[in-house]
Order: structure tokens, then sequence, then C-alpha cells
């Protein structure tokens, strides 16, 4: 069928249009569809006359019943409704992403798709919003409005403005109609950007054309990417509001080739918080190729930065349940002389809680165990007077507490068994802090005397309604209590608390 299409008169232009259609992140709507047609008509003639034909004398937008012709010559590879056009099958889809079925056909690969449109998709939105890119020292550089797919090579380049425009963000709606591409630019430019990077990630920043960080998405302020946030309706970008780094910028984006250019430039002494985060921060819910990049080539006052809450890297991968960050910045770690630096593991942030806390409170066994067999240590109190294990129990963590009590075991060679403590009396406030960490002094009473005791015992009533609380009776009393039942009574015994 596309041979068919080939043989008749205006191919590449139908071509073009059904490859557009088909990689597209969503439906075209024909008012976006009718813009690419004349970006891909303005490139002909500029082609055709060896220069561009005038900047301001921009070919008008296709309207929809000129639009609705391409798609009857499209040999119903292409699909109308009333508002948008889309491709007939995902299998079109396929076969023109697929390299090796083009066999000489005009049409990019997908790749090298991807990297064009998200690159016009990224000048269209600067356009729209009045912000040419941030010049380079003694190179000032212009923007220029292309299509989606559009060639980035050779083009005239236009000179910067020289003042920002005020953008119409206050109206967007205004603004997305006089410029029917900006909804689709907002929502795909850096999504098309992530899949070109995922099928060929060195070619990203290849193009030294493409001067990302050097436009005012990247810039300080957020005078182009709020509208932006707005429009794309992505809540988690919000969080790009406010000033920022180029480098944290790139690691909310996902674009590692980014993250590696910016990284040398950043500076992680005076820079590493912006916004409450650093990117560090940031990156925990990225890819991993980019926490791994921060990890292995920023500096350590990266690895150990703390943001507003107390809360460091190590911190942020603990209650993220990324054992793999967790991992390599232990790595990282490892063996420094410093030892605010080797000490990680058991910093504290602004709750008083370290990494372990965090594990057990959002409830990850496995990095609860990762932790401790890192000699983590259990007996730190938060600021609630609460050593992890009592949080875990607090919070029912039977996972975390089976772990603590495996430890223990290991280092007393046998069943733990809970050490004598006078009975107390405890109100309902009494559960947000516990006195004692039973796992902890498990472990040292299992150090220092072979002969422990057990917990045993029962909750009473008193005269004046306390509960009476028995912490512990004399091993000889009531028998020992192996792992499979002490920390069920003491979960039983907080909830009836």
């Amino acid at each position: 069928m596309l041979r068919d299409i080939q043989s008749k008169r205006g191919s590449k232009k139908v071509l073009g249009i059904i490859q557009r259609v088909a990689l597209a992140l969503r439906p075209l709507t024909f008012a976006e569809l009718g813009y690419i047609l004349a970006c891909m008509e303005e490139k002909a003639k500029a082609r055709k006359h060896s220069s561009r034909s005038g900047a301001g004398t921009e070919t008008p937008p296709k309207t929809k019943e000129e639009t609705m012709q391409y798609v009857r010559y499209s040999l119903s590879f292409l699909r109308a409704t009333t508002t948008h056009v889309s491709i007939v099958h995902h299998t079109a889809k396929e076969y023109l992403s697929d390299k090796s079925y083009q066999d000489g056909l005009p049409i990019l690969p997908k790749s090298e798709f991807d990297l064009t449109a998200s690159w016009e998709c990224f000048r269209y939105l600067h356009r729209a919003f009045g912000g040419p890119e941030r010049p380079r020292k003694g190179n000032e550089r212009g923007y220029h409005d292309r299509s989606l797919g559009s060639s980035s090579n050779g083009g005239h380049q236009e000179k910067p403005a020289e003042a920002p425009r005020e953008v119409a963000w206050r109206d967007l709606q205004e603004a997305m109609d006089k410029r029917p591409y900006l909804r689709y630019s907002a929502e795909s430019w850096f999504l098309h950007a992530r899949r070109s990077i995922e099928i060929a990630e060195n070619r990203f920043c290849e193009d030294l054309t493409r001067d990302w960080l050097q436009y005012q998405f990247f810039g300080t302020s957020d005078v182009i990417r709020k509208p932006w946030i707005e429009i794309c309706g992505n809540p988690k970008m919000e969080i790009l509001v406010g000033d920022q780094t180029p480098l944290h910028v790139a690691v909310c984006l996902g674009l590692t080739p980014l993250v590696k250019k910016a990284l040398p430039d950043f500076d992680a002494e005076t820079k590493k918080i912006i916004n409450d985060r650093s990117p560090l921060h940031l990156a925990v819910r990225s890819t991993s190729r980019i926490f791994k990049l921060l990890i292995a080539e920023g500096s350590l006052s990266l690895l150990i930065v703390q943001d507003k809450c107390g809360n460091t890297p190590l911190h942020e991968a603990a209650k993220s349940g990324n054992r793999t960050m967790l991992e390599g910045l232990m790595e990282r770690f490892a063996n420094n002389e410093d030892k605010n630096v080797s000490d990680q593991i058991n910093k504290q942030n602004g709750s008083g809680n370290t990494p372990l806390h965090l594990a057990v409170q959002f409830d990850y066994p496995d990095i609860v165990k990762y932790l401790v067999e890192n000699h983590a240590d259990r007996t730190i109190k938060n600021g609630d007077q609460m050593t992890a294990s009592e949080l875990g129990a607090k919070l029912g963590r039977g996972e975390s507490l089976e772990i603590f009590i495996k430890q223990a075991e290991e280092i007393a060679e046998g069943p733990v068994e809970i050490p004598v403590e006078e009975t107390r009396e405890v109100g309902k406030e009494a559960v947000e802090a516990p006195t004692q960490d039973l796992v902890g002094a498990a472990v040292v009473e299992a150090r220092n005397e072979p002969a422990a005791v057990a917990v045993e015992g029962t909750v009473g009533e008193t005269s004046g309604g306390a509960r009476m609380v028995p912490t512990g009776v004399p091993a000889g009393g009531t028998g020992e209590i192996h792992k499979k039942g002490w920390w069920h009574r003491l979960l039983r015994l907080f909830m009836k608390l």
C-alpha cells in the first residue's frame, strides 16, 4: 500500500503525514495536522529556493477540508473522526518504525523522528511563550518555529527577540486558540525526547545545533516552565515550578544525556538545594541510569546533602524502597575516612529518624534487611523516643520485626529472650512513645548474660482505669518465647493499648 502511495503524485507529503500521525503520541487534531502540513510545505519551498522564503512569511495552516484530502489519499492508513486523525492499526506503526521494512521509502527512522519531533516541539514552546534561548557567552542564537518531525538541519536562524513577550499563560486557552500546535508541543516534547534516548542515547547531544540547555526552559526562572506545566497537565511536573538549575530540570524530565551534560557545571556547594530538594533527592523516582550517573560522578557533598526535612539521599532511597540507589550510595560511602560520610547509614533527619526508621515506617522489609546486614544502629531513638523496632511494633510491621529477631538470634546463637523490667503503668498516650527497644535489649542481654528472661504475662486493669503492662518475668517462671510468638504478643499488646 505504501508503494502504491509512493507511485502517485505528491506521495512524499502523504507518506510524511502518515508517519507523523503514526508516531505521534496521540491522535492529532485537524488544526495540529494542518499546521504540520503548512510547515512541511514551507520547508519544501525553502529547499527549492535554497533559502528560507523570508522571515514573517509563514505558510498559513491548512484548513480541515485541505487536511481531509491527505486522509483520503492515504489509502485507509489514516482514519478521521469529526475532530481527530489517527492511524488505522498498530501494525502500521510497527511497520513504519522498523527500519528493515522501509526499503528506500522517504521515511525517517523512529529514533531520528522522535529526536527531531522533540526538538521542534521544544522550540515551538519558546516561540509561543516569547522566550528565545539563553545565549551562550559571545554567541547569541535565535529560535525558529518548525513542525513535528521536520528537519532541523540547515535552517535560517532568526534573531532573538529584543525582550520576551508577556505570554498569555494567564489566559492559556486564548494562547492555544492562536497557536494550534501548542498543546501537543507542551504534552509531548519531553516524551518524544525520552523515546529517542531509549533507542539512540548517544545521538541526543550529538548535533551541536541542538543546544537544549541554552534555552530559557532550563534557566533558573520558570517563565517558560510555568505555562508549560499548566498546559501539559502532568502533576508530576509541578515540582519544576520556581527557581531551578539545569541539572534539576534535566533530572525531573528523565533526560539522561542532559543530566550528564549539566552535571560538570553544577555547583554542588551553593546550588545543591533548589526548591528544598537536591538533584539526587529528585532522582530517586527517576530512571536508574540517572541516579547511578549522579552517584558515580557527583561530588560527595551532593550525596550527603539534606533537604528541608533533614533527609539525605539515603533517607530518600530508604523511604522510597529504592534498593538499587541505596546500595549505590552505600558503596560510594564505603571505606571513606570522613566519619560524616561513612556513618550516613545512621544519619538522623529533622524528626530524628534514621534510614532504618523510614524503611520500617514505609514497610520495605528488603531495605530493612539490607540496612541491618550493613550494621545500621537499631538502638537510635527518633524524636518520639522510638527505636526502629518499637516503631515497627507500633505500626504492625511483622516482616521487619522478624528481621530484627533473626539478627538478634544470630548474635545470641539461640532463641531470643527479653530481659526483665519492672511492671509500669501506661495510659493510651504511651503507645506513641514506648520506653524500651525490646529487640535491641535482647541483643545486649544475650551478649552479656547467657541466662536471659522471657516476655510473658497478661494485660490487667487497675482500679483507676489505667492498664498495667508486665514487660517481663523471670525465665524460670514461664519459659522462653521464640520468635514466632513474642512479636505477635507484642503487637496484640500495643493494639489493646
